[in-house]
């Protein structure tokens, strides 16, 4: 597992700004560091990552494993909380986001993995590049 956050994965995700107890994840260059720092620590999560260190770590355990995979960043980048497949941005009577009644969000990029596999178990046509993304978004309900 990658995530920390329920699954006592490889990578502690941290968007707060404060890094004292861990690396900043614009600091890190690439994933064997990473890998090191889980191993030789026994399993310990290492701090600190966001979406394109999740990326970039899964990016190279599905290479490890012969899958051909890229990592894919986008911009303005919709976020669905709610799982309604739509975007739902309440405004109050200024015209501004009202950020009490607003769950779903436009972050400013997001980085996730595309991966090439066969898909035997979808109908004919659907193989090719699949969309991953390592990011936890949301707890895994023990998944």
């Amino acid at each position: 597992m990658l995530n920390s956050r329920d699954d006592d994965g490889v990578l502690l995700g941290n968007w707060s700004g404060d890094y004292l107890y861990g690396v900043a994840p614009t600091s890190w260059t690439g994933s064997v560091e990473i890998l090191l720092d889980y191993a030789g620590s026994g399993g310990q999560s290492v701090g600190y990552a966001q979406c394109w260190v999740y990326a970039a770590v899964f990016n190279t355990f599905l290479r490890c494993l012969g899958i051909p995979s890229r990592v894919v960043t986008n911009f303005f980048s919709a976020h669905d909380n709610n799982g309604n497949l739509k975007m739902d941005i309440i405004l109050d009577e200024n015209g501004k986001v009202d950020r009490n009644h607003t769950r779903d969000s436009i972050w400013n990029y997001h980085c996730w993995i595309e991966c090439y596999m066969a898909r035997p178990d979808l109908p004919d046509g659907f193989g090719g590049w699949q969309v991953v993304d390592a990011t936890p978004q949301e707890t895994s309900d023990g998944l």
